[in-house]
């Protein structure tokens, strides 16, 4: 996968390598001329999911919540 930045960031574009399970596995900015840095990823682990109590935000006491058409 290649993303191109817009004329006002320092890196012009970067490149994004994935694993066998669609992981990014490596990273690279092009930081113009023949400058390039290059990042790498391994070990992915993740936590247990938390479900949707996790994600689920309740305004605090005496706070009315208005609906957003």
């Amino acid at each position: 996968m290649l993303a191109h930045a817009e004329a006002s960031a320092e890196a012009d574009s970067a490149w994004v390598w994935l694993d066998g399970n669609g992981l990014p596995s490596r990273l690279e900015l092009d930081e113009g001329g023949e400058s390039r840095t290059v990042y790498r990823f391994s070990g992915w682990r993740f936590s247990a999911a938390k479900g949707a109590k996790a994600f689920t935000i309740a305004p605090p006491q005496g706070y009315e919540v208005v609906e957003v058409p």
